[in-house]
């Protein structure tokens, strides 16, 4: 990250949309995201996460989830990304399985957190994201908001990191028993699963640095981080990324932001067909 901030550090990595309707979107070029990873990863560090810490997430589609990510990374830590949607006892699982210490929270889904607590006796700190959330929210005793932590400096840190170590977990949604952890390695995920999808964007999509890639998928999911936003990165193809899909509107987003590849799943091109024709 830092070969890329000094290299082509004003290139736009990141478009984010944060409200279509309302016309509100971010950029976040090279050096924008090694510098805010690099505020994340000393923040982090203060409370104690080294190479090894487990680091739970749940987060919305947003430039603070990819932030969160790197920054994990960059202090040889590893990252469970949770479906946002669970709750309970799943949620309790997953959690309490992975053995993570720290848990990062959008503040929308405080209350999924806050049911299972006390069945929590491994997490030490809880990191609430606080964007848009409302004027009246309070955050809850004990917990620290993602923002406080994001003003610490963006001086470049070193950590010793293990490739034979694990870098995050992505787990099956558990309709057969307990979610099982899919397990990413840091010589798999950072070296080799990260060019493997990069190269396969070229080969495969024919994709080149004049594309410009779109995702609404989850980032939690591993299409949305392993097929775009981790080999956008690596070829340095911009991506645009929003919070959820929208059928009525992913072709103003293309056309807006000048989108040449994207890919769904499922029904979603369905969804897509049914909507009624317009200029």
């Amino acid at each position: 990250m830092k070969n890329k901030a000094e290299t082509i550090g004003d290139k736009v990595y990141l478009t984010y949309i944060r409200d279509f309707d309302k016309g509100i979107d971010e950029t976040y070029n090279y050096r924008d995201m090694h510098l805010k990873s690099n505020k994340l990863g000393n923040g982090l560090s203060k409370l104690g996460v080294k190479t090894g810490t487990g680091i739970s997430m749940m987060e919305i589609n947003s430039p603070e989830f990819l932030f969160t990510v790197f920054a994990t990374w960059k202090l040889g830590a590893y990252i469970v990304l949770i479906n946002t949607a669970l709750k309970g006892v799943t949620l309790q699982y997953i959690i309490d399985h992975s053995d993570s210490e720290l848990l990062i929270i959008h503040w929308s889904m405080i209350d999924a957190y806050l049911d299972i607590k006390d069945e929590l006796p491994k997490i030490k700190k809880v990191i609430v994201e606080l964007n848009e959330a409302p004027a009246d929210f309070k955050l809850p005793d004990g917990m620290i908001s993602f923002q406080e932590i994001m003003q610490a400096s963006d001086d470049d840190f070193e950590a010793e990191i293990d490739f034979e170590e694990k870098s995050y977990l992505m787990y099956t949604s558990g309709t057969t028993g307990p979610p099982k952890a899919t397990t990413f390695f840091y010589k798999k995920s950072v070296a080799g699963s990260a060019l493997q999808t990069a190269s396969g964007l070229i080969t495969l999509f024919g994709a080149n640095k004049d594309d410009i890639l779109f995702t609404c998928l989850p980032l939690f999911h591993g299409n949305a981080l392993q097929i775009t936003a981790f080999p956008g990165y690596m070829t340095e193809i911009p991506v645009v990324l929003s919070k959820r899909f929208s059928a009525s509107r992913i072709w103003d987003i293309c056309r807006k932001y000048k989108v040449t590849s994207f890919n769904l799943l499922g029904a979603m091109p369905q969804f897509i067909l049914k909507q009624p024709e317009r200029p």
